[in-house]
């Protein structure tokens, strides 16, 4: 009987970067690349030869080396050549002294190491992983991070300086007449939409409403605006920018409609002054834009405005129309998946925010004149029916009056009597009737001038304040960081199903799956199986390189 001689081989390596915990492991591109690695490395300290048969499953061996020339050993490999060319890759869990020249080594097998191209993935649900991409937007899944909440760090301010005056009236003609240095826009048809009173909007520069002077003669103006001034509905102002009108229609007015202002505003570049490698951070929650009206506010998320050739990414729309109820709101533009065409902006209606009103400005009114002209029906109704009560009242006293003149004349009769009775009681009643009516008119005079429209006004205006803040809301530079380092390690939560990805970062990729899915190329033991897939559902890291296993200083970002 032949002698069979033991063929089997082991090697032993010091400060390999991989334990149990499997928190961290390698990625290989093909199993050859593995080997040459452990066969090359200067990590390996020793390598034995004409081994006995070791078993896999027994988690140790006893080797011809001191105590102390193994202690500082943590991976190990080895192969049973007579039986396979399959080498297992093992971490060394522990060592003992046997005596002098031998020692125990505990050990365990390295699953993804050993197996590496045993198996693939398939589509698995993935918590967390490094993604493929990185630009803004890209990635907004919520994160179970705490931080500080964000702060303004940049401010840029939108605030309207030049308004007209209103004039929402009955009938008018232009109130500035033919001064060329007040020109003004009249109608009744705003953007098309069709008004019962007509809309004079002056502007303020022609009236100079800083100067005494121009003061008079506005108010005289107003004066002419038509016989009564009671024709006046409200006066109030509107941002000169806002309003455009068109050449006169076919009843030679103007059509005043929206002329929108168009701004934009840039994207920050860095959070409170850190420049962070993960993009993510650029978006909401950590990163958005807040416009203040000076009363409420509205938050915009920078990942949700769409590049279009030849827009801002970020620009906003401020319309407004001046109507006896005058509104100004501002909308994003290019926003939510709402771009520019052809036929001009589009803005996402539903995202506005709407501005403080505008002040209505008081005007006076001549109480007496104003009575005249707004009672002189009721007045002219009031003597009519005042006459007509008269005679009624006449019949019946006349009646009577008859009665005792036919009574005591003879000749008259009753009935001549109740017929002057009538007249005399008509004469009487209408004479009543008009000294009412001039009593109810010296009463009137004595009325004393009133104010008309209401007098408050908003702060923001008087003090030139009146618009939009847009307000660059960060998290803070210590918040950005510690999210910055956290997202370095363990990329960005995911939460659907997909192929996980594990090599496709320059240096590093995090994943974390819940219920791995895989397909097993070749035969592995189900306890191997099992393992696998824990270790992917507790989340590991695949490095690319052996020497770079910890080092997240490297610059990981898509390539």
């Amino acid at each position: 009987m032949p002698d069979i001689y033991p063929t089997g081989k082991l090697e032993l390596y010091t400060s390999i970067k991989l334990d149990p915990s499997y928190k961290d492991t390698l990625s290989w591109d093909t199993n050859t690349a593995r080997d040459t690695f452990f066969n090359n490395t200067t990590l390996k300290k020793h390598s034995l030869t004409a081994r006995q048969y070791q078993r896999v499953t027994s988690g140790v061996c006893e080797v011809q080396l001191a105590i102390n020339q193994v202690y500082d050993c943590n991976y190990m490999r080895f192969q049973n050549s007579d039986f396979s060319s399959l080498w297992y890759y093992c971490f060394i869990t522990n060592v003992e002294y046997v005596n002098n020249v031998c020692s125990r080594i505990f050990y365990e097998v390295d699953v993804l190491t050993t197996f590496y191209h045993w198996w693939t993935f398939l589509p698995s649900f993935v918590e967390r992983e490094h993604s493929l991409t990185d630009d803004p937007g890209d990635n907004i899944v919520d994160e179970p991070i705490k931080f500080n909440s964000p702060e303004c760090f940049s401010r840029d301010a939108r605030f309207f300086s030049d308004f007209l005056v209103c004039i929402a009236a009955s009938d008018f003609t232009d109130v500035s007449g033919n001064r060329s240095a007040r020109v003004s826009l009249y109608g009744n048809a705003v953007n098309g939409v069709f008004h019962g009173v007509s809309i004079n909007a002056c502007q303020v520069v022609g009236y100079d409403l800083t100067n005494a002077t121009a003061v008079k003669q506005f108010q005289q103006d107003l004066s002419t605006l038509s016989e009564s001034t009671a024709d006046i509905i409200n006066i109030f102002l509107f941002p000169k920018i806002l309003v455009g009108s068109t050449g006169p229609d076919s009843n030679a007015q103007q059509q005043i409609y929206f002329n929108p202002y168009n701004t934009s505003v840039t994207r920050p570049s860095t959070l409170n002054g850190y420049t962070p490698r993960n993009n993510k951070l650029f978006t909401f929650p950590y990163c958005y834009l807040c416009v203040d009206n000076g009363q409420v506010t509205n938050n915009y998320r920078w990942e949700f405005f769409n590049h279009v050739a030849g827009y801002s990414d970020y620009q906003c729309t401020i319309k407004g129309l001046p109507n006896p109820t005058p509104n100004v709101f501002i909308a994003p533009i290019n926003y939510k998946g709402l771009l520019i065409t052809d036929v001009g902006e589009k803005y996402v209606y539903e995202e506005r925010l709407d501005l403080p009103p505008l002040p209505q400005v008081a005007f006076p009114l001549d109480s007496y004149a104003a009575w005249l002209a707004q009672t002189q029906s009721s007045r002219q109704h009031k003597v009519i029916t005042g006459a007509a009560a008269g005679v009624g009242t006449g019949l019946a006293a006349g009646a009577k009056l008859g009665g005792a003149i036919g009574s005591a004349g003879g000749p008259i009769g009753t009935g001549a009597g109740a017929a002057i009775g009538a007249v005399l009681g008509g004469v009487l009643g209408a004479v009543g009737a008009k000294m009412a009516a001039d009593m109810s008119v010296a009463e009137a005079a004595d009325m004393k001038n009133k104010a008309s429209g209401p007098t408050s006004e908003i702060s923001g205006l008087a003090d030139g304040h009146y618009g939009v803040i847009f307000k660059k809301m960060t998290v803070t530079a210590d918040d950005a960081r510690t999210i910055d380092s956290f997202f370095d390690m363990f990329g960005y939560a995911t939460n659907r199903v997909k192929y996980p990805n594990y090599k496709n970062r320059p240096h590093w990729n995090y994943v974390k799956t819940n219920g791995l899915n895989m397909n097993l190329s070749y035969g592995i033991p189900a306890e191997y199986v099992i393992k696998i897939k824990q270790i992917h559902d507790q989340g590991v890291t695949y490095w690319k390189s052996h020497n770079e296993i910890g080092d997240y200083s490297l610059d990981n970002r898509p390539v």
